[in-house]
């Protein structure tokens, strides 16, 4: 009986550690996206593109650091996020 809780503990304790060190990634791609030290990035906004666009576009180059949990962050922490075209 010892061992199986010893082993449940440890079951625990690495399902714990994975889960905090899987949150503190997802934050710091929502806080830094972009895979680039640049501070001003241009990218063309054409007509009827959206939000989620803009990103592809931005991944194809190899500018995001992960393209679905940038997604999933601003999913969950709405911002500013309207487009222009120019």
């Amino acid at each position: 009986m010892k061992k199986f809780l010893f082993i449940l503990l440890l079951f625990a304790l690495i399902l714990a550690g994975t889960g905090l060190a899987g949150y503190a990634y997802y934050n710091s791609v929502g806080e830094k996206p972009l895979n680039t030290n640049e501070e001003i990035i241009e990218i063309n906004v054409e007509p009827n593109d959206n939000f989620g666009r803009v990103l592809t576009r931005l991944d194809n180059n190899g500018l995001l650091r992960n393209l679905l949990l940038t997604r999933v962050y601003f999913r969950f922490n709405p911002m500013e996020t309207a487009l222009r075209p120019g």
